[in-house]
């Protein structure tokens, strides 16, 4: 049923897959250990690894590859489309609508934890196998949205690597970004695994990546941030966002997502930024 989620247990066992084909052609047999892969060989005839398995399932030449990951959801929003329709068909409008119709009361708890636990479904029967996903705090929603998909991905974590980016609400600095840095800090003490925000929406730029950076820092985190997420040329803060992690000497793992705006600048700049 979607929603739901059947978990599926390995038992402490020995289990070999045959006649399974590799992304290079090759045919091999795949040896697993309490679900973990421990050899790969040659097909049957072959030099094979000690040990008979406790048990064996014959592949049949299917194809054998990586589990897929996705690096960049929301799933808090996952499923919403047709419940909170875009007005103005760009992204500040996707944005907008659904940031109002959380504050509404339209999308309620359950409502979140149902859309996430189907999204994960979805993920899940098509192979993938880790998720990070950025999830909105802030403004009158506070952390409702981050409580929610903290229950909702309970019942995976044995299946499918999950990391949770709070993703604040804009703007996050001075007096009027006291509501959503609160939310932010909220977010970190129920668990989230990395700081978001917007830099490029935000009145202070560098103040905002500052701002993530310290919070990071202090709760041991990592960073991932929504970065010039625009066509227009003149947005830059990926420069800021690298000169203040390369400056500050800041030890955890830190993203920059989108960059869309590198894209509209020639070469050379490009080369410089990625230097």
């Amino acid at each position: 049923m979607p929603g739901t989620v059947a978990l599926l247990t390995w038992a402490p066992m020995r289990h070999r897959f045959t006649n399974a084909t590799l992304a290079d052609g090759r045919t091999v047999d795949i040896t697993t250990d309490e679900g973990l892969i421990t050899a790969v060989d040659p097909v049957a005839g072959g030099e094979r690894t000690p040990g008979a398995p406790d048990s064996e399932t014959d592949l049949a030449g299917f194809l054998v590859l990586p589990p897929l990951a996705e690096p960049h959801a929301h799933i808090d929003k996952a499923l919403t489309a047709e419940r909170v329709p875009n007005p103005t068909g760009d992204l500040h409008g996707a944005i907008d609508a659904w940031i109002a119709a959380h504050e509404r009361g339209e999308i309620r708890h359950d409502d979140i934890v149902r859309h996430v636990r189907e999204a994960l479904d979805a993920m899940l029967l098509n192979g993938v196998t880790a998720v990070r996903s950025h999830v909105n705090c802030g403004a009158r929603a506070g952390v409702t949205a981050v409580k929610a998909v903290l229950e909702a991905i309970e019942p995976y974590r044995p299946l499918i690597d999950i990391q949770l980016v709070a993703l604040n609400h804009s703007p996050v600095v001075g007096s009027e970004g006291a509501v959503n840095l609160a939310a932010l800090e909220g977010a970190v003490e129920l668990g989230v695994d990395l700081v978001g925000g917007c830099p490029h929406f935000e009145p202070a730029a560098a103040e905002s990546i500052a701002q993530a950076i310290d919070l990071a820092a202090e709760a041991g985190l990592g960073v991932d941030l929504h970065v010039d997420e625009t066509l227009d040329p003149s947005m830059l803060t990926i420069r800021l966002l690298a000169a203040q992690v390369a400056d500050r000497g800041f030890g955890g793992r830190v993203t920059a997502s989108h960059c869309v705006s590198l894209g509209m600048q020639p070469p050379d700049v490009q080369e410089a930024i990625a230097a």
